[in-house]
């Protein structure tokens, strides 16, 4: 778990993280060029499972090599430190990715605070994503939630980890697709995701290196083309899925917006196209 200028809601997160380990487990927690009280929030949390590593001087994509490399056991989990992790999370998880290698396995979320009032819960796309539609996805979206892997630590190692770059899990997702990992988003969600302004991802700078980056770029083209050439088929249901995904849940105001896009480019208001 990175953090960084978390003194609102690292102790919610880190108290919800440790009560959803087992005993033998271990929560890592970096502070990552932090300026506020952050640390002495996570001073009063008592948990020998808890540990703290300052972490300076160094990217965002080198603090989370940094917490993985000190980290011990066969597995690893993301967490933010402003998220909430759901009490079933890791039992869940580990049984699901029991007996299965070279996966990287995430889970739908629910979002607070995108919506008024803030405190609104809202259930991502509670579906199941297997790895061909993830796949698909991929080629144009990041459907996968970075606070939600949960993955063996040989395969996260076999990738190198992430590298410096923006969108340093889009780049991870992708060049982990192209080495035949397998991507699972399981249905039931794990986390609650608290969407806010202050999120790295909301920076400009962020959110356009992920969307246009030359390294982001050439491995979406190099998946589009390795899809295709191993025929990766989905089947009708996978389809829809696929297409809802794009979309997003057919509410007044999504289907509004859709409706002016379209007949904006003079297309009409049909939604099957994927």
């Amino acid at each position: 778990m990175p953090a960084r200028n978390a003194e609102a809601t690292v102790k919610r997160s880190v108290i919800s993280t440790l009560r959803a380990l087992g005993p033998a487990d271990e929560l890592i927690v970096g502070l990552h060029n932090s300026e506020d009280s952050t640390d002495h929030v996570l001073s009063t949390i008592s948990d020998p499972r808890l540990k703290v590593r300052i972490l300076t001087k160094m990217s965002f994509s080198e603090a989370l090599n940094s917490l993985a490399q000190q980290s011990g056991g066969d597995y690893l989990a993301r967490m933010d430190a402003d998220d909430i992790c759901l009490p079933w999370r890791f039992r869940v998880q580990a049984k699901q990715l029991d007996g299965r290698d070279g996966v990287f396995l995430f889970s739908s979320v629910i979002v607070i605070g995108a919506t008024r009032p803030r405190w609104l819960p809202i259930p991502q796309h509670p579906l199941w994503l297997n790895d061909r539609v993830s796949r698909k996805l991929l080629e144009q979206i990041n459907p996968l939630n970075h606070p939600t892997l949960f993955t063996r630590r040989s395969t996260f190692e076999a990738l190198g980890g992430y590298r410096n770059l923006a969108g340093e899990d889009l780049d991870l997702w992708l060049r982990a697709a192209l080495d035949g990992v397998r991507l699972i988003r399981a249905d039931l969600p794990t986390v609650v995701y608290r969407v806010s302004q202050t999120q790295l991802s909301k920076e400009p700078w962020y959110e356009e290196g992920w969307r246009t980056g030359e390294e982001i770029q050439t491995l979406r083209t190099a998946l589009v083309k390795q899809n295709s050439e191993s025929k990766v088929v989905l089947t009708f249901p996978e389809r829809l899925t696929v297409s809802a995904i794009r979309v997003g849940f057919p509410t007044p105001r999504n289907l509004r917006a859709r409706s002016q896009i379209r007949k904006a480019s003079g297309r009409g208001g049909s939604f099957d196209e994927e």
